[in-house]
């Protein structure tokens, strides 16, 4: 994976980094290789984890942050269906939003 990404790091400097601060990308995206291992714990929206319970990993709202009941564990594979009732599917604005990006030479 990191010879892919600096492969395209190398076609458009001008619209990617591997810079940690925002401030120091200037702009730019952030291009992070390093997610993509079998130890990081980034997944994608809706994945049930490997974990006592099938935890499910779901999409919140800012204001949801703040709730003291918030926990990883919190909307499981029996439980996510209620709450998919109740506020929606709150990433499916991701999957609808379209994007203009530049052609690699």
């Amino acid at each position: 994976m990191e010879g892919l990404s600096r492969a395209v790091g190398g076609m458009v400097p001008d619209l990617v980094s591997w810079e940690w601060s925002k401030s120091a990308r200037r702009g730019r995206a952030r291009l992070d290789f390093t997610q993509n291992a079998s130890i990081k714990t980034l997944v994608a929206p809706y994945s049930v984890r490997a974990a006592p319970g099938a935890p499910v990993s779901t999409p919140i709202r800012w204001e949801e942050l703040d709730d003291p009941k918030l926990r990883p564990d919190r909307w499981t594979i029996r439980t996510l269906p209620a709450r998919l009732k109740e506020v929606g599917d709150l990433f499916a604005p991701a999957l609808s939003r379209t994007q203009e990006l530049p052609e690699l030479s």
